[in-house]
């Protein structure tokens, strides 16, 4: 059940490359690091599926119904 919308999804995945580059180039190694490359790793995937777990949890939905 996808309830990420269009610009949310496109944000999430450029979010999702900036992290990545910053756990692999400036802070490679460092904890903070990893956790650039998780949160990264969960943004692209929710990015890509459109879906996201908190959004469902607290009942959110950013997709555009299209309003008549």
């Amino acid at each position: 059940m996808q309830n990420v919308g269009m610009l949310d999804r496109s944000l999430r995945l450029v979010l999702a490359i900036s992290f990545t580059y910053l756990g692999l180039a400036p802070l490679s190694g460092s904890d903070l690091g990893h956790l650039f490359l998780v949160v990264a790793i969960l943004m692209g995937v929710s990015g890509l599926l459109g879906t996201c777990f908190l959004y469902r949890l607290f009942g959110i939905d950013t997709r555009d119904r299209g309003v008549s």
